[in-house]
């Protein structure tokens, strides 16, 4: 423990001890110190307590800085090993028993280990978690204001608690492309939006956005009225700001701890709203008849799209590699689909137009601009940390931009959609994926909770899609071996790839342009896991925190400001 509390930590570690079941007031809030926060219990103490120090534990190792991990050196078991551990353990023990955590401190710790799960990179887990401790907030009356037994005698407000489980549940939902467990929005009440700051005022009327989403069904999703109605909500939902507030934050190392904190509750607030318009306007910015009565739902995908990826290259300037808040990752899937075939699409229109204007003429260069600095972003990480969702997001961007051009130069695509009917029962995966056909010639892209995109030559045209041949500062180079490499390791790996590479579904030739994004171990996945010749690049979330680094955290936090602050 003495070495453990001398490692420098991120503030959100802090920030999870102290805010899951309170809510954040700046700038009077005061973070626990490490030494209260990891405090031992008595070993009298009730399960859940023990428990509760446990995942604090690993939600504190989960906040090291990557830079300062030379500080564990002494450990006696890894830190890895160590977080997996006491989470196993607490789970097996006290959360997965109903009796044990059928209090508040039972309910904040399944919110802890939901956390842990999505900064691990596992969304299932942590849906799973969180289903678990809506349910049990349900049954102890939380959503008709009872307040449940405190074996602390803790002070909290049973309205609040609520608010944050139905947030999350409703935010892993729709990562997730699952149904949320409560339709419930009388945390967004009139009378009750009036006690809030205008910061919680936001959030709630943002999370009551998000459940109407949800409810949608596919033929909803065009639906101009229900389209209209949520659009309020969010329009009212920004108005509870003032316009400053909407500026890019800028994050410094000279930041105090309040500044620190203030400016990534921006960044949460940001990230969560722009989210909730690309997924309300996304469906209008596809091929539809009369596309032309949606210019105002196309407009607001589309800049929802930009508001998001300039928010990211601002935020990796501060944070470019470790731990950090994951789920911006998989918003930039999002993102990048959505200003991708935007731009497609509008050149498609030129050939169809009478002589009118491309709205995206002026905005082409800039918004390809935005698209290669977050190819290198994502292909730096698919590098230097064998990470699989940077791996993922970078081979997309690869395709997008490659079709791009060339439908810049005058070549025909078709884009076209349907409703996600995945019918034959395969896992959802956290932020969507996308699929390359066996003979390069169709892009398929899923979106959770919004249609597949389609992607492919036009009529009379046929053969691969076009692969991109120069990238931005060499981001598809791949590292050499480095110097502690002996030659007996290096005949080993050789040998190791030839016969993984002999496998005839990785000789396709739709896989050379992918390469250079895709570490030995995705394709060794995809191999095992594709039986049509087919390169299906879905997160395998089961399977991403096998390694240290692979996803290292898909943070929740900026939709729903359960833990009120992203890593920094």
């Amino acid at each position: 423990m003495e070495i453990i509390l001398n490692a420098p930590v991120y503030t959100s570690a802090m920030m999870r001890g102290a805010s899951l079941t309170r809510p954040v007031k700046l700038p009077d809030m005061e973070l626990p110190s490490p030494e209260t926060l990891l405090e031992l219990p008595t070993p009298s103490s009730h399960p859940v307590l023990i428990a509760r120090k446990l995942l604090l534990l690993a939600t504190f190792l989960q906040g090291i800085p990557p830079a300062a991990r030379g500080h564990l050196e002494n450990l006696t078991v890894s830190r890895q090993e160590l977080m997996t551990r006491v989470v196993s353990k607490a789970h097996q023990l006290v959360t997965c028993n109903d009796e044990l955590v059928a209090s508040i401190e039972g309910i904040e710790c399944l919110m802890l280990e939901g956390l842990y799960e999505s900064y691990s990179g596992s969304l299932r887990p942590s849906w799973l978690a969180s289903r678990r401790a809506v349910t049990i907030g349900q049954m102890l009356g939380l959503h008709r204001g009872v307040r449940p037994t405190s074996l602390t005698n803790a002070a909290f407000k049973p309205d609040h608690v609520w608010f944050r489980l139905v947030q999350l549940d409703r935010y892993l939902s729709i990562m997730l492309g699952l149904p949320p467990i409560s339709v419930d929005d009388t945390f967004a009440k009139p009378e009750i939006l009036d006690t809030c700051t205008p910061e919680e005022r936001m959030q709630r009327l943002n999370c009551a956005a998000a459940g109407r989403l949800l409810r949608l069904s596919p033929s909803d999703a065009v639906d101009p009225a229900k389209t209209k109605e949520i659009d309020k909500l969010l329009q009212d939902s920004s108005a509870s700001l003032p316009p400053q507030w909407w500026l890019t934050p800028t994050l410094t190392s000279s930041h105090d701890q309040m500044d620190t904190i203030r400016d990534t509750l921006r960044f949460n607030g940001h990230f969560m709203h722009y989210h909730m318009l690309i997924h309300l306007h996304l469906p209008y910015l596809l091929p539809l008849e009369n596309s032309r009565d949606y210019e105002y739902s196309r407009m607001t995908a589309i800049s929802a799209s930009r508001e998001i990826l300039s928010r990211i290259a601002s935020f990796r300037t501060f944070r470019p590699t470790g731990y950090y808040c994951r789920g911006v990752d998989l918003l930039a899937f999002l993102a990048c689909t959505t200003l991708g075939v935007a731009h497609i699409c509008d050149h498609g229109r030129r050939r169809t137009d009478d002589g009118g204007f491309l709205f995206l003429s002026h905005q082409r260069l800039s918004d390809r601009g935005l698209l290669e600095h977050t190819l290198q972003s994502m292909s730096d990480m698919a590098r230097v940390n064998d990470d699989a969702i940077g791996a993922m997001v970078a081979t997309l961007l690869e395709h997008l931009l490659a079709i791009e051009e060339d439908a810049a130069a005058g070549s025909s695509y078709t884009v076209t959609s349907c409703v996600d009917s995945d019918a034959e029962g395969g896992e959802e995966t956290g932020g969507g994926h996308f699929k390359l056909s066996a003979d390069g010639s169709v892009l398929t892209i899923h979106l959770p909770h919004i249609w597949v995109v389609k992607i492919e030559r036009g009529p009379g045209q046929s053969g691969r899609l076009p692969s991109r041949t120069s990238r931005p500062n060499n981001t598809n180079s791949i590292p050499e071996p480095t110097k502690s490499t002996t030659r007996d390791e290096l005949i080993s790996n050789q040998a190791r790839d030839a016969k993984m590479f002999s496998n005839p579904i990785l000789q396709n030739p739709s896989l050379a342009q992918l390469m250079p994004f895709v570490t030995r171990d995705h394709l060794a996945k995809a191999a095992r896991r594709t039986e049509d010749a087919s390169l299906d690049f879905l997160l395998p979330i089961q399977e991403l925190n096998e390694g240290e680094g692979v996803v290292e955290d898909i943070d929740v936090s900026f939709f729903n400001s359960l833990i009120q602050e992203m890593p920094v």
